[in-house]
């Protein structure tokens, strides 16, 4: 038996108009949608969502393409958002496809300020952050477009990059120098020959605040201390040092933690040995406490993690 017309024929949405005050702007938000029977958003010759904020030169209006409730457009952005007064300018932009954030060849998503400088880029396919050859998610200064403040290198939705730090954060007053960076291998702290990640002083961009030695995601480092803390000034001091194999304080025959007397340059004020991610030291006290002097001030000694008779 023939199928009749009716059955032949797309279900067709229906486009309903509603109006809501403005949280951000001035005046009313009107929103008009298309939706099917099941009331999932769906249109296929235009947007089914269309959002209009606000009035005079600060009104927006925002874009959004589904297919069958899921965001979805095929060569262009599924999300654009403009100033009505000039559509030119696109605040932001997102491509997806069967709901999820992809794009070929460049980024799925972008955001603009209302003078047209690209403020933000993320590269995602089929709904993870990833990019070959350049880093996935991108901050610039607006005032100065050529200047980057972060950017991330992620592959298949982890941070991940063989010849650099995965991600790096810039000053934010002086783009030209870096605040922060780390080291990812398959999402995981890691780095060879040097510390996986760096905190540097802001208002003394080459002066380092901390270092830490990560190997597959675990503070680790076999020729010196994992963690290393500096005063941040000039000169540059160390404050704290930490010993780390695979993920544990650890180290043999020396303290695994020492402490420095910041205004006194290389007077201890602490000292506990580890083994293993245990207190733990057979000759002598386990943990050392020093006065301003570098005297002894306290000691406790400890066998695999527990408190004994307290040294002399």
């Amino acid at each position: 038996m023939a199928n009749s017309d009716s059955s032949l024929k797309m279900e067709q949405p229906t486009r309903t108009v509603h109006h809501y005050p403005s949280i951000v702007n001035p005046g009313e938000t009107e929103v008009i949608s298309y939706r099917l029977a099941n009331n999932d958003l769906h249109r296929t010759d235009g947007p089914a969502l269309i959002e209009t904020e606000g009035v005079g030169p600060d009104a927006t209006v925002t874009e959004k393409w589904y297919l069958h409730g899921q965001r979805h457009r095929i060569g262009y952005p599924a999300v654009v958002k403009y100033i009505k007064n000039n559509p030119k300018i696109k605040l932001r932009e997102a491509w997806h496809q069967k709901g999820q954030l992809h794009r070929i060849g460049g980024p799925a998503c972008v955001s603009r300020n209302r003078q047209g400088i690209k403020d933000y880029e993320a590269w995602y396919q089929r709904g993870q952050c990833h990019r070959f050859n350049g880093p996935a998610i991108t901050r610039y200064d607006e005032k100065k477009p050529d200047m980057k403040l972060w950017v991330e290198y992620f592959q298949h939705g982890v941070l991940h990059r063989l010849d650099g730090p995965a991600y790096t954060r810039y000053n934010d007053e002086n783009p030209k120098f870096k605040r922060k960076e780390g080291w990812y291998l398959d999402g995981k702290l890691h780095r060879k020959g040097g510390p996986a990640e760096t905190f540097y002083n802001k208002e003394k961009p080459h002066t380092k605040i901390w270092d830490h030695w990560y190997w597959d995601g675990k503070s680790h480092r076999e020729d010196g201390p994992a963690k290393i803390y500096y005063t941040g000034g000039e000169p540059n001091i160390i404050t704290s040092e930490g010993w780390y194999l695979n993920g544990e304080h650890h180290r043999i025959k020396e303290p695994a933690v020492i402490r420095y007397n910041k205004d006194k340059p290389g007077k201890r004020r602490l000292e506990q040995w580890w083994i293993n991610g245990k207190l733990h030291r057979t000759d002598g006290p386990a943990a050392i406490i020093y006065d301003e002097e570098g005297k002894v001030k306290a000691s406790y000694k400890y066998i695999n993690d527990e408190e004994v008779n307290p040294a002399d």
